[in-house]
């Protein structure tokens, strides 16, 4: 609770001051007078009309007085330039993207340290916590108007499909990549792919590979499965571990 003196002091928490007729008075007047005994030295109850100080600045303000209660608007600003409120609203997109991922890591650290398959629930969360960011910024980075509360997906929003799995699984480790291969047919042509001095230090180098780099891209593109077919095996044999 706030009130108001007829200097425009506002109070907002109870103290001692020195009213309208050079009375000095206590702080426990607020909480033993009434109403209209604190009206009568001219101290009115007081409720101010809050912005966000996050995103604006006030630049003035005005009174109401409503049942001898004073109501005060403010006159704000925004804060930023668009371009700053995108700024700001994208590391915030990114920062809770950490945080959403950041429980289920650690199934990944595991995956590259001893080759143990991530469970595919936690791969579509993941799937899912990854789109909903991207699809964020997206909308953010269109923003035409300086709107800091735009709204923006929910990861509920998300709905996982095949062609969506394939897009966000941008890596894999070398044995999901040849047990797909093998179930597919095709492992022979990995082991040729293997054998070429170009690839060999790609593949020997790491325990996952990399599904968007350039190298890998031309390599895979090599065979006679598409890397979505790859893609869409390795999905397949990770639901049935």
């Amino acid at each position: 609770m706030a009130w108001i003196l007829q200097d425009k002091r506002v109070i907002n928490s109870p103290i001692g001051f020195t009213d309208i007729n050079g009375t000095k008075r206590t702080k426990d007047i607020f909480s033993k007078w009434t109403k209209e005994e604190l009206l009568a030295i001219e101290v009115r109850m007081f409720h101010a009309i809050s912005y966000d100080r996050k995103f604006y600045r006030q630049t003035d303000f005005s009174d109401e007085t409503i049942n001898n209660e004073v109501y005060r608007a403010y006159t704000v600003e925004d804060k930023y330039t668009i371009g700053e409120l995108k700024n700001i609203l994208t590391e915030e997109a990114n920062c809770n993207n950490s945080i959403l991922l950041e429980p289920t890591n650690s199934y990944f650290i595991i995956e590259e340290d001893s080759g143990a398959g991530v469970p595919v629930s936690i791969r579509e969360d993941r799937i899912k916590i990854r789109k909903m960011t991207d699809d964020n910024i997206i909308t953010i980075t269109n923003l035409e108007t300086y709107d800091p509360y735009v709204v923006l997906e929910d990861i509920d929003d998300v709905v996982i499909t095949p062609e969506l799995k394939n897009e966000y699984l941008t890596y894999s480790t070398k044995l999901s990549i040849r047990r797909a291969m093998r179930a597919m047919g095709v492992e022979s042509e990995l082991n040729v792919l293997i054998a070429n001095p170009v690839f060999t230090n790609e593949w020997n180098d790491t325990t996952s590979i990399d599904f968007t780099e350039a190298l890998v891209i031309q390599a895979l593109g090599s065979l006679s499965v598409t890397l979505d077919q790859i893609k869409t095996k390795i999905w397949e044999l990770l639901a049935d571990e």
